[in-house]
């Protein structure tokens, strides 16, 4: 069973995902650092600069946007006063207006971005395998309307026919409700500056049951989202949610280099500009066996350690095991089959490599909601 617990620590909304009562991932988000990107607006066309091939729209905000002809659908008519249809692009700059799209827009769900404009499908380059390319190829173009287009996401590698037609549905009836949005004013129609809807869509309906809110203020902000996404999620506010999770005790561990083993060892994570290294130590703990028992139990058990302590802190990029050597060969493939097995339990793409020379063993893995990149598309 999993929950989302959504708190707000003076202007930072931190979102911690809980599985079986543990806290396994844990996000922080800006709430007044706004990201436009991906944002979908009504606005009208209020200047024409033939020279420059391009037209300023109001969207409602302070500045009017910019948009190249070139981005504009063809045959679209292009007059001063005309209603539009536009997506953000780049942000405002303090010297430059932002930039949006009328015919490249996109729509972001679990496995697809949708392409309501364009006649094409694409594949994330990060899948290799060319039968499987195929394969998602003929699905997609089984399901979706002649007229729209799709990137397949990385995600959507090895997944099932029907993950693939149920995506393509929730993605066409939120296309379907933004063309029939009924507001006349210009303005915002459909945002996705929300990490929480981010998580929603990433997450399928049926494994979160439950959001927890410890505030008055999001409650009604999640339960629009869940409502827009028609997510069957109970939305409560709980607010002693900290006190019942034990967050505080938990968060501050991953502010912690050293972590301790119940047997006694530890683990230490270090964070270099290249990668991430992790280095284990048998510690307090002797063992009462031979040198290689003690090395594997300790292993082991740091093994299960850092595949939670890489999940919770969102570590990226090239990440490098130092564990206790170990003579044997078998029991070097078991702790990496021991790895693999934990590693399932995480949502990012993860690449485990067999030891090296050297014992150590290498892992890369995909960021889950870096930066400002929350935000937008994620293939």
């Amino acid at each position: 069973m999993q929950e989302l617990v959504i708190s707000k620590i003076n202007n930072t909304r931190r979102i911690l995902l809980v599985e079986d009562g543990n806290i396994v991932e844990q996000y922080d988000e800006d709430i007044f650092s706004k990201e436009n990107i991906g944002d979908i607006y009504k606005g009208k066309i209020r200047d024409i600069k033939k020279g420059l091939e391009a037209v300023f729209v109001d969207i409602g905000e302070k500045k009017n946007v910019f948009m190249h002809i070139k981005d504009i659908k063809q045959d679209y008519p292009i007059k001063i006063g005309q209603d539009i249809l536009v997506q953000i692009k780049k942000n405002e700059t303090e010297y430059k207006n932002a930039k949006v799209s009328n015919k490249n827009i996109s729509i972001t769900g679990k496995y697809l971005v949708l392409l309501p404009n364009v006649n094409f499908i694409t594949v994330s380059k990060k899948i290799e395998n060319n039968n499987e390319k195929n394969r998602l190829k003929d699905l997609v173009n089984k399901y979706i309307p002649n007229n729209m287009g799709a990137v397949i996401r990385t995600a959507a590698e090895n997944k099932e026919e029907v993950d693939i037609k149920e995506d393509i549905q929730f993605l066409q009836k939120t296309w379907n409700k933004i063309l029939n949005n009924e507001c006349n004013e210009i303005g915002l129609i459909y945002s996705m500056d929300s990490l929480i809807r981010r998580i929603l869509i990433d997450l399928t309906g049926k494994n979160v049951t439950k959001i927890i809110v410890d505030n008055e203020d999001d409650y009604e902000f999640v339960k629009k989202i869940v409502n827009e996404l028609e997510r069957n999620i109970d939305v409560v506010i709980d607010k002693k949610v900290y006190e019942k999770y034990n967050v505080e005790k938990v968060l501050s561990k991953i502010k912690q280099k050293k972590i301790w083993l119940k047997c006694g060892g530890f683990i230490v994570i270090e964070k270099t500009e290249a990668l991430t290294a992790i280095d284990v130590n048998s510690g307090k703990y002797i063992g009462k066996d031979s040198l290689d028992k003690t090395a594997f139990k300790v292993n082991k058990e740091a093994t299960q350690e850092i595949a939670k302590q890489i999940r919770l802190r969102d570590i990226s990029g090239i990440i490098v095991i130092d564990y206790i050597d170990m003579k044997s060969e078998q029991d070097k493939k078991q702790l990496r089959d021991f790895l693999v097995e934990e590693l399932k339990k995480d949502r990012s793409r993860v690449g485990i490599y067999d030891f090296t020379k050297l014992n150590l063993l290498e892992i890369t893995r995909k960021k889950m909601y870096s930066g400002n990149l929350r935000y937008t598309i994620l293939i």
